[in-house]
């Protein structure tokens, strides 16, 4: 009996911690991680990023609060979107749990 009483309480915390669901176009726009830089880290439009890493355009998508890019020949590379409020990203890397703050381009 206890124990059923316990099962919402644990289920609505779980709730709590749940990822965001986030869709592509609210990244929609260029990102610089230094706007001093003449060029944005990286550009999302449709689905499709230009990274200026490699001066191209790679599919782009968003499962979740996973941002993945696929570079070609099986690499992807992913990003968890920490926070998006307005036109300041936070992203983490899955592997050491980095994150890097981004602001998008003034139209």
């Amino acid at each position: 009996m206890r124990g059923f009483l316990l099962l919402p309480i644990l289920a609505a915390l779980l709730s709590a911690y749940a990822a965001t669901d986030y869709k592509i176009e609210q990244l929609h726009g260029a990102w610089w991680s230094d706007m001093q830089n003449p060029t944005a880290d990286f550009a999302i439009y449709g689905d499709e990023v230009w990274l200026d890493s490699d001066a191209e355009y790679h599919p782009c998508r968003i499962e979740g609060d996973i941002l993945i890019f696929d570079l070609g020949g099986g690499e992807m590379a992913r990003s968890r979107i920490v926070s998006l409020q307005g036109d300041q990203l936070v992203l983490e890397t899955p592997e050491g749990g980095q994150r890097r703050t981004l602001t998008r381009a003034k139209k």
